[in-house]
């Protein structure tokens, strides 16, 4: 799944550097309106705006009813390569 356009690379390129993404409900159906959510904040073109870490880890996709969902965040590591992941212990 990837939230921007399958166009040619010049138009994925604009549409990156310029923010504009779309989560197409044919792709997207299965994917929580909190986990699209939350998505939207990471991929925001202006780091200013941009969530931080802290922000995505109390973002409410990482809860459930409340409480935090720790096997998400600490599984992490196993999932993606820890050169991807900076300032992990």
């Amino acid at each position: 799944m990837f939230p921007f356009p399958v166009t040619p690379e010049i138009v994925l390129r604009d549409s990156i550097k310029n923010g504009r993404y779309f989560f197409p409900a044919s792709r997207w159906a299965s994917v929580s309106r909190d986990a699209r959510d939350l998505i939207s904040h990471m991929i925001v073109v202006k780091p200013g705006n941009r969530f931080t870490v802290e922000q995505c880890l109390e973002h409410k996709w990482f809860k459930i009813d409340g409480v935090e969902r720790s096997h998400t965040w600490h599984s992490l590591p196993s999932i993606v390569p820890k050169s991807m992941i900076p300032n992990t212990q």
